[in-house]
This record gives structure tokens, sequence and C-alpha cells, in this order.
């Protein structure tokens, strides 16, 4: 992908900040537009810097697709969002031969909230 001075901006944002809205990147970029931000995002997305993850059916999050794979526990009490080790990989006796998992979100009660 040709990088612009936004998608440059994007990125750098989202190597400081894990798990951004669109919003919440454009909050962190107050000179540019949301419709540039949203543009620029899924460009991004489409050619593999950023993944999308959506936590629940109100909130698409991004983050950078970097090379050391992790998935993420959703505490279902309080939202808060924890970053864990990459499970897919000792799972494979559970994942159906022949398909591809990109991540897992485990969504239970976090120990501050048990």
């Amino acid at each position: 992908m040709r990088t612009n001075t936004y998608s440059e901006k994007i990125i750098d944002v989202l190597s400081q900040h894990h798990l951004k809205t669109i919003g919440d990147i454009n909050d962190l970029i107050p000179e540019a537009d949301y419709s540039t931000i949203f543009r620029n995002i899924k460009a991004l997305v489409k050619d593999g810097t950023v993944r999308s993850l959506t936590l629940d059916d109100a909130k698409v999050f991004y983050e950078l697709a970097d090379a050391h794979k992790h998935d993420h526990f959703l505490c279902t009490d309080c939202g808060d969002v924890t970053v864990t080790k990459q499970v897919a990989h000792h799972m494979q006796d559970v994942i159906p031969k022949g398909h591809k998992v990109f991540d897992i979100i485990m969504r239970g009660i976090c120990k501050k909230c048990a």
C-alpha cells in the first residue's frame, strides 16, 4: 500500500495505543476529518497492516497486525480487554481440519470483578 500522512499517523497511534475505535483514532488525530480516518483505516485493514476486532455488536476496534499474534479476554462485567497469549495453536485438536483461525476472543469475568 502506498502510505500517506494520515495512514502513517494512524499506524503511529496504533503503535502507541492498543485497540482503538475509529472515533478514538480521530480524537488522537484532530487535524483529520472522520471520513479521512475511516478511508485510511479501511485501506490499512485491506492491505493487512491493521486488523479489526469486533468485541460486541456495537464496537469495532483496530490494532496493528503485528508478527507477534495474540488473543483477547473481554470481561463481560466491566468491559476491560486484556491481551492474552495466542491460544489457537494449542487448540489444533478442536479446530476442524483445513480451517484457519484468525483470532480468539475469550469472554468471562476478570479477576477484579470475580
